[in-house]
Parts: C-alpha cells; structure tokens; sequence
C-alpha cells in the first residue's frame, strides 16, 4: 500500500526531490512540513482507522452473540437430542459401573448410546428388527415407528422380544412366544418411550444365574397392579403388594415399603440379610430378609420365573442388577433416572 501512495503522490506533484531529500521529511512536524505535506494523508489515514475500528466493533458483537447464543443451547438444546446439547448423555452405568446385568430403553452409558436395545417385533412377527438408542441416550423411535416395523402404524401393537444386556455379561432377556411378551409404547414416561407388562407378559434368561448376597437391583416403574417386578426360580422377588400398596422384597422373609399404584417409582434395593434396604423416590425402609436367600435360577422381568400368572402390571423403563451392595450411589442413581425419565 505504501508504495502505491507514493506513486501517486509523485504523479500528483505533491512529492518531488526538494521535499525528498531526506527520509527524515515524512517524518517532521507539520509546522516544519508545511500543510502541503500532511494534508493529503489525514483523510485517508481517517478512513483506514474507522474502517478498523468498525470492524473490531462487528467482530465484538458477532463474539457476544455466539457466546450467548452457545450458552442458551447449552441450557435447553433444541429438542430431544438436538444440537446445541453441550452436556454428555450419563446413563445409570456412569453412576453406578460394572453391572451384573442390565436392561433397558435407553443407554447404560455414555459409552453404549448409539447401540441395540431391544429385538422389536410388529403384530404377528411379520418383521422383528434390533432398535437402538441415540447419541443423546434415548430409544430410537422414529426407527421403531418408521418401516418395516412401523410400530403403532400399519405394524400394529409391537412387542418386545428381546431386551439386550448392555453390562456387557451377554446376559439377554427374551421371551419367543408373542402373547406372553410386554408391549413397546410410545409417550409412557412423558415422551418417552418404555415397555408395557400386563400381568401375563416376561422376560427372563437363557441361562441360569447365581448372585449371592449382599446384592443390588434398580427398577424404573409406574405399576398399577399386583405381580413380580422382578424374581428368579427360588422365591427371590421385588413384589408389588396390593393389599397394602406396598413393595415388598422378599427372599426367605419379606419387609415392605409403602407405595401408591399408578406413580412413578424410581426403586432400588439391597438384599444384604438383616441389612437389607429397599428405596423408592427419596424414601428408603430396611428389613431383614434372611441370610442365607441367593439370587438364582432363571432371571425373570414382569413375572415369576415360570412365565406368567405372576407377573406385575405397568410399565417400566430399566431394570439392573449389581453384586454388591451399591447403596452408596442411590441417591445419585435416583435422581439420573428421575431426571431422564422426567418424574
């Protein structure tokens, strides 16, 4: 730029080889320059600073605003797993690690969002398809809802055949008969999606399992009437008790905790002996359940191990299982499933 200026100043007569005979004359005080010297730099000089400052303004501004902007999306997202979400999913398994087993419809952790659920079939298992969650930890609706399953659509009722153990221990949940398996619905805590048992609907194990004690559950549910939440071949059961309204957990004795059907329930328990504890949104009961009961036989959700006649009415979110006892964690395992269930 400069050399152009000088070039111009030349061709304009303004500069000639009386005032250039020193470099030091660019540089001399204007009473020493004279007007003549000066004058032609002031506008442009003028103009080059308020083209800098106004662009220093602009960039300011457009800062502020995507730094405002950047929080706001930060704090509310747009929508369920929109962008602008700067918090990371945590599912229950950042809460509390290394399950024994644990199902549900959404992820176990940051880690598994993004991979299979559930094994969705639609009416009469014209097509069964494996669903998954989302980056943002949710269960994959648009897919179930979408082709071919098109569940709630032209694909009718769509069951649940299969719930994958996320833990990593491979430990599936799955029923192979269509009128004994619980229902995927849409909307059931808030928007989100859970599944459905009736009382005549489970899940259990392939295999046998075997937890001795202290060990512990966790249950997302809103039930409505008596059955098993959970329970294996041998007596072990987290049971909902109408006559009371009432969660029991039972192995060779039983204690109870007060409950109201149709309530959401974020549930956890510990059957550790004559330590034994059962929790439930904020309010935790301790009993004596026995030393000697273990967790064992096939594994069942929904109803007794044997499938159905047994089983509880409602509908769930998740359920896990630990060895241990992990009672330390509750509260923060309560208040992730509450937070995401929206309870």
């Amino acid at each position: 730029m400069i050399p152009a200026l000088f070039a111009w100043k030349r061709t304009s007569g303004y500069l000639n080889s009386r005032n250039l005979q020193g470099a030091g004359d660019l540089h001399r005080s204007p009473s020493r320059a004279g007007p003549s010297r000066s004058a032609p730099w002031r506008p442009l000089c003028a103009l080059v600073l308020r083209l800098i400052l106004a662009l220093h303004v602009v960039a300011l501004a457009v800062v502020v605003l995507c730094s405002a902007a950047s929080a706001q999306l930060g704090t509310t997202g747009v929508g369920e797993g929109g962008f602008g979400s700067s918090a990371a999913y945590t599912g229950p398994g950042n809460i509390t690690g290394s399950a024994y087993a644990w199902y549900g419809l959404r992820a176990y952790t940051t880690a598994t969002a993004g991979t299979k659920a559930a094994n969705i079939c639609n009416s009469g298992d014209a097509n069964c398809a494996d669903v998954n969650t989302l980056a943002n930890g949710s269960f994959d609706v648009a897919t179930a809802q979408g082709a071919p399953l098109n569940c709630g659509g032209a694909g009718g009722t769509c069951t649940i055949k299969t719930l994958y153990d996320k833990s990593g221990n491979t430990r599936d949940i799955a029923n192979a008969t269509i009128a004994n398996r619980p229902t995927l619905v849409f909307n059931a805590f808030g928007t989100k999606a859970a599944m459905s048992c009736n009382g005549n609907s489970e899940l259990h194990t392939a295999a046998t399992v075997n937890i001795s004690q202290p060990f512990t559950s966790s249950v997302v549910a809103n039930t409505t009437a008596v059955g098993n939440i959970w329970s294996d071949s041998n007596n072990a059961n987290l049971f909902t008790n109408n006559t009371s309204t009432s969660m029991q957990l039972v192995e060779a004795a039983a204690f109870t905790l007060t409950t109201a059907f149709s309530t959401s329930y974020s549930l956890q328990t510990l059957s550790n002996g004559a330590s034994s504890k059962v929790r439930g949104n904020a309010t935790t009961v301790t009993g004596d359940i026995g030393a000697s009961g273990t967790f064992n036989g096939t594994m069942s959700i929904c109803a007794n191990s044997a499938g159905g006649g047994s089983g509880v009415t409602g509908i769930f979110g998740e359920f896990g299982f630990w060895t241990g006892d992990q009672s330390a964690n509750w509260a923060s395992m309560e208040s992730n499933q509450r937070s995401y269930w929206g309870f």
